[in-house]
């Protein structure tokens, strides 16, 4: 999908981020997955029938890479919103949001673009255990 391909680049040049993608293809009056909260943040394009997203409140404010939904750990907050998609919609969804999705009388296509930012806590991780490793960080 060298056009699909394209679009990534470009709002990666945007963002100043990675951007990868996600095809989605949902049966009529389906569920695609339960509730849950995406690690990163999200665009939804609307490509083909209707999809109903519900919102939740978030208990997990920014999670971070290893903080992904865990369907035993962790549950939706009391339902906060919803909206539907069509045909050539599009849709923020921000790291954490805790959402779902329905499909409407027909079987539901949507792509998601999802931006994989460098955030200071991943600078953090990867600078903290370096210093550790230079001896003269670890002198008095």
């Amino acid at each position: 999908m060298p056009a699909l391909a394209r679009l990534c680049v470009s709002i990666g040049h945007i963002f100043g981020c990675r951007v990868q993608t996600n095809i989605y293809f949902t049966p009529p009056h389906a569920q695609g997955f339960r509730p849950h909260w995406d690690t990163h943040d999200v665009f939804v394009l609307q490509v083909a029938g209707t999809k109903s997203w519900s919102v939740y409140d978030t208990k997990v404010t920014l999670p971070l890479k290893g903080q992904g939904f865990d369907l035993d750990q962790h549950e939706p907050g009391p339902w906060s919103g919803q909206f539907e998609l069509g045909l050539g919609d599009v849709a923020y969804l921000p790291r954490g949001l805790m959402n779902s999705a329905t499909s409407g009388d027909r079987a539901s296509l949507h792509i998601t673009l999802g931006l994989t930012a460098f955030i200071w806590v991943d600078f953090f991780s990867k600078a903290c255990p370096a210093a550790l490793a230079d001896e003269s960080l670890r002198a008095s």
